[in-house]
């Protein structure tokens, strides 16, 4: 699917129609944070902080992809930083930047928030 939107058959019809609205998240980018390669477990982060924002019109999908995945490389070097997912959301056209933190970051991009459960994926 992400590679239909980002595509040129896409682009070709949603110049002269405009977007439709397409209802899911579809992940740019993952990672883990060095927090926990230096911890070796899996501790729960403390906090999380949310960005996002919104698509310009017929934007170039296929570059904003790739500035996203760029930027996010070097994500996972930041201090503190637990894991972290960037995401297009065709439904509102808008890129969500989801970054779990060990602590509370100083200085957050977005709103951020207190972690007080986390389930990990074994416990489902």
């Amino acid at each position: 699917m992400l590679g239909f939107l980002t595509g040129h058959k896409f682009r070709t019809v949603t110049q002269p129609f405009g977007w439709p609205n397409v209802q899911f998240w579809t992940p740019l980018a993952f990672d883990f944070g060095r927090v926990r390669d230096i911890n070796q477990t899996s501790m729960m982060p403390s906090a999380t902080a949310w960005e996002w924002f919104n698509v310009a019109g017929n934007a170039d999908l296929a570059d904003l992809r790739s500035r996203e995945i760029e930027a996010h490389e070097t994500a996972p070097a930041t201090p503190g930083l637990d894991s972290r997912v960037v995401a297009l959301n065709p439904d509102r056209w808008q890129i969500v930047r989801f970054t779990l933190w060990a602590e509370r970051p100083t200085a957050p991009v977005g709103d951020c928030f207190e972690v007080l459960h986390l389930s990990p994926p074994e416990s489902r």
